[in-house]
C-alpha cells in the first residue's frame, strides 16, 4: 500500500502549510462557514418554494373542480327544468284542463311531425288509468 503512504504524506504537508499562516486558516474557516450558511439558506428556500408550489397546485385544482361542478349543476338544473315542464304539460293533457289552449305533445314534437301523435296515443291507450 505505497499509495496510501503518499496520500498521508501529502495531506500532512497540506495541513502543515495551513498551520503556519493564521490568515489562511481564518480565510479557510470563513469559506467553509459561508458555504455551509449558503447551503442551509438555499435548502430552506427550496423547502419553502416546494410548499408554495404545492399550495398553488392545490388551489388551481380546487378552482378547476369548482368550475366543473358549477357547469354540471347548470346542466342538471336545465334538465330538471325541462323534465318538470314536460311533466306539467303531460299532466295538463291527461287531466284535460287545457284542451284547447295548448298543443298536445312534448316540446320537441316539431322535430318529429306525426311520429309523436302515434307514440303519445299508444302510451295513453296502454295506461290503465286512461279515461
Amino acid at each position: 500500500m505505497p499509495h496510501l503512504k503518499t496520500v498521508k504524506n501529502r495531506s500532512a504537508t497540506l495541513l502543515n502549510l495551513f498551520q503556519g499562516n493564521r490568515n489562511i486558516r481564518k480565510m479557510l474557516a470563513g469559506v467553509i462557514i459561508s458555504t455551509l450558511l449558503c447551503l442551509g439558506v438555499s435548502t430552506w428556500l427550496d423547502m419553502r418554494a416546494a410548499r408554495d408550489l404545492v399550495n398553488i397546485a392545490r388551489k388551481q385544482f380546487n378552482d378547476q373542480q369548482m368550475v366543473i361542478a358549477r357547469h354540471i349543476r347548470r346542466q342538471v338544473e336545465s334538465e330538471l327544468t325541462f323534465v318538470g315542464r314536460e311533466l306539467g304539460r303531460a299532466g295538463e293533457i291527461l287531466s284535460g284542463e287545457t284542451a284547447g289552449s295548448i298543443r298536445p305533445g312534448p316540446s320537441w314534437s316539431p322535430c318529429f311531425p306525426g311520429c309523436w301523435k302515434k307514440a303519445f296515443s299508444a302510451s295513453i291507450s296502454g295506461c290503465p288509468i286512461s279515461p
